[in-house]
């Protein structure tokens, strides 16, 4: 399926000249049509008036989820992690012997065997009965499992805040899409011819399909690895591909800028065709 090869060359490889012909892939199947859904107010005349479209972050889409992905940050602290054993070693070298150092950072355990080290290290610094390993230990582990918590939030907002969109359909007579976005069908519908534009422009170039799935999209690995290059390097837009099946019905595509725009704004989009 074209898509999966897209997909794969895309962001699942770390040869440029794959991803330069996964985006051809891309771009011989963008529609010759693509629609949005409007409200009649000043805004969306405005757009039709001067030939312009509003690309938005994320944040205020009606999907929560939109431009968000799963990364178990626990996984970082398992197996063979050089970077974040390197670390490790520069703030723990002046507080035991290299040896030691050593035995605690080898093994895939070599995380808990540290928080074992540092609650008995702690609970003999105390010298309080109540104070044991195994409570310290498990205190550590609930701080960890909050820290973790709080940065997948922050991994989230961060994604929603490098990218901005503007979104499109294949279809332009979906009646939950007049119902959703063009208030209650008392709006209308402008259709955008994309063969007015060629894969070198960016009205192409960087219109993205939307692929939908059960589960949000996993990003650990690519952080833990900071590979493939491709996914590396547009992480944001691989996240923003991805919706849950339940969206599936808007037949979305998405103009995607990753990093170029730090607030909302217009962009130059001369093909408005027809309006229903």
């Amino acid at each position: 399926m074209w898509k999966n090869e897209f997909i794969k060359r895309c962001f699942d490889n770390e040869n440029v000249d794959d991803f330069s012909y996964g985006m051809l892939i891309k771009d011989k199947h963008i529609p010759n049509r693509l629609y949005r859904y409007r409200k009649f107010n000043v805004h969306s005349l405005d757009e039709i008036k001067n030939q312009h479209i509003k690309v938005v972050s994320p944040k205020t889409f009606n999907d929560l989820l939109d431009t968000r992905a799963k990364v178990d940050f626990r996984v970082m602290f398992q197996g063979d992690n050089p970077k974040i054993k390197d670390s490790y070693k520069k703030h723990m070298g002046n507080h035991m012997t290299q040896e030691k150092l050593d035995e605690l950072l080898s093994g895939d355990d070599w995380y808990d065997k540290i928080l074992r080290e540092a609650s008995t290290q702690a609970a003999k610094a105390h010298n309080d009965p109540k104070l044991s390993p195994g409570y310290i230990e498990n205190a550590l582990k609930t701080v960890v499992d909050k820290q973790i918590i709080e940065i997948n939030e922050v991994a989230g907002e961060m994604w929603q805040s490098i990218v901005h969109c503007c979104c499109f359909s294949e279809t332009k007579d979906n009646n939950a899409m007049w119902s959703h976005y063009a208030q209650n069908s008392t709006g209308f519908c402008i259709e955008y011819d994309m063969t007015k534009f060629t894969h070198r422009d960016f009205q192409r170039r960087f219109m993205y399909l939307v692929i939908y799935t059960d589960e949000l999209p996993d990003a650990t690995e690519t952080i833990r690895n900071r590979q493939p290059q491709t996914k590396t390097s547009f992480l944001a837009t691989w996240v923003s591909v991805h919706k849950k099946t339940e969206w599936s019905y808007e037949k979305e595509w998405r103009l995607i800028f990753q990093g170029w725009y730090k607030q909302d704004t217009y962009i130059r989009f001369p093909a408005a065709s027809a309006i229903y």
